[in-house]
């Protein structure tokens, strides 16, 4: 894995490449990735690193040769246990063929919470405990003040596999009450103990339904099926402190995804876009009868990606550093997808973005806008009276704003790596990032076109798999971005279907 000193290269400017790989299969929105922003022609030399068969697992790449990426059998995939992992030839994944999946099955007996919970008691790392077909209610024991030990449901760093019979078969109805440290299932993770949650439907949610703590970087929830009790706006999934992995394959009705990572730590860590180190929104449907809300949401740092995901009457977004005592986003990935306005919302924005860097491109939407519709960016705090020491804005660049990422070279200025958007359309036509200064036309102070964030610059590089632009740096010289998405889809999703 690379180092610090990979990301302090070249006199503190953010660096990587994609290099040359003529292994790569998917030259659009897949295959091996990496990103990088290089020095300009009379700075100091930067020499790109080489892409796929180095033994080096660089930015976009699953894994490269010998070099695993620090997983093991045990530590890549729930099912797994022992046995040797290996890499495909081409770093989009894991080969787990060497691999044993050496877990017991234990099945309760019924998909009542006691039942499923003394199941979970009796699993050991890499048992599948599976939940039968039926209908039961689930809810907080009787005084239950809000404590993590609420949830009817809790999984307490195991490596393990919570099954049910499909989203269809094993349905949960959800009496759990709203509180930020209530869920219906609440998972205490651990790093290097990957679990995965599939095949539930849980209904009449008012809070979060399956929360997400702790320091794991491998989990995975999917197919599963998620809805509120009626006029309710849930959390879906809830990911808290550093925990990273991947949501895939499930359908949730007015119900979004939240990441709240662990705030100073997650922006001292390096911007590491096409990378596993993200929550991954993935292959999803999201429906929203009502009006305008969220499909994801982030702060305190937080990291996700957004891609092939279908969704319904729902906006992009993230906050910025303006909420309470938290960071702002860090970054994010958004591409692949398809939005929807039935004509039940005013889908009056598309996206609102409030903070950080990434890339949003390739997306798709279509039906009624009554506002034309916007990929709005904002830094509140250029406005806003109650941002108050780090978070004051009063000189240009504002602490976590658009085009700002990890301090790298820690001089203690944010760097400069511009948000990049292209090839986004609303009913055929293209559609931009635009500030959203109507209001308080101040915000064309502290983010601009061409400085915080470019549209419509990036180029593909068909012989490097690479998306490419320039911009200019807090310097004044050019700078050279690079990128290249994740491999997709996520590694746990392949491992799945290859056991």
């Amino acid at each position: 894995m690379r180092s610090w000193a990979w990301w302090l290269a070249g006199l503190g400017t953010l660096v990587g490449g994609c290099g040359s790989n003529g292994d790569a299969q998917d030259q659009g929105a897949g295959g091996q990735g990496g990103f990088g922003a290089f020095p300009a022609a009379g700075s100091p030399a930067f020499e790109p690193v080489p892409g796929c068969g180095n033994d080096l697992t660089e930015a976009g790449e699953a894994c490269d040769g010998a070099d695993l990426n620090g997983y093991t059998c045990a530590t890549v995939a729930t099912e797994l246990t022992s046995g040797t992992l290996a890499c495909r030839p081409d770093c989009s994944g894991y080969d787990v063929s060497g691999c044993d999946a050496g877990g017991r099955t234990i099945e309760a007996p019924t998909c009542e919470q006691d039942d499923v919970q003394a199941a979970i008691d009796e699993a050991a790392d890499g048992d599948v405990v599976l939940v039968p077909a039926g209908t039961c209610t689930w809810t907080s024991a009787d005084g239950c003040d809000g404590r993590v030990d609420c949830p009817p449901v809790v999984i307490v760093q195991k490596s393990i596999v919570l099954r049910g019979a499909g989203p269809s078969a094993t349905i949960i109805r959800s009496q759990v009450p709203e509180s930020w440290q209530h869920a219906t299932i609440y998972v205490d993770s651990a790093t290097d103990l990957p679990f995965r949650i599939t095949g539930f439907r849980i209904d009449d949610v008012v809070g979060t339904a399956i929360r997400v703590d702790g320091t794991n970087r491998n989990f995975r929830i999917d197919d599963c099926v998620i809805n509120p009790q009626p006029d309710s706006a849930i959390n879906a999934v809830e990911v808290i402190d550093a925990a990273t992995g991947v949501i895939d394959h499930c359908a949730f009705d007015t119900a979004e995804v939240i990441v709240l990572p662990d705030e100073d730590a997650a922006w001292d860590r390096p911007l590491t876009l096409g990378t596993e180190k993200a929550v991954y929104v993935e292959d999803n449907t999201f429906t929203n009868p009502g009006e305008l809300d969220d499909l994801v949401d982030g702060r305190s740092g937080a990291r996700f990606v957004v891609r092939n995901n279908t969704w319904t009457n729902l906006e992009l977004h993230c906050h910025g550093i303006e909420g309470g005592g938290s960071r702002g986003t860090h970054s994010y990935e958004i591409y692949g997808n398809t939005g929807i306005c039935d004509g039940n919302a005013n889908c009056y924005r598309l996206a609102y973005l409030r903070g950080g860097t990434g890339v949003v491109f390739n997306n798709t939407w279509s039906g009624e806008s009554p506002s034309g519709g916007e990929l709005l960016v904002v830094h509140q705090c250029a406005y806003l009276d109650t941002c108050e020491g780090f978070k004051a804005c009063d000189a240009y660049p504002c602490h976590d704003q658009i085009g700002r990422t990890t301090d790298h070279n820690q001089d203690g200025w944010q760097d400069l790596v511009p948000l990049f958007e292209w090839e986004n359309t609303s009913n055929g036509e293209d559609v931009d990032l635009a500030v959203q200064n109507d209001t308080y036309p101040i915000e064309d102070e502290y983010i601009q076109e061409g400085r915080d964030f470019y549209g419509d610059t990036v180029t593909f590089d068909p012989d490097t798999g690479c998306y490419e632009a320039s911009y200019t740096g807090d310097d004044g010289l050019t700078k050279s971005w690079r990128y290249r998405p994740y491999v997709e889809p996520h590694p746990l999703v392949q491992i799945a279907a290859d056991l």
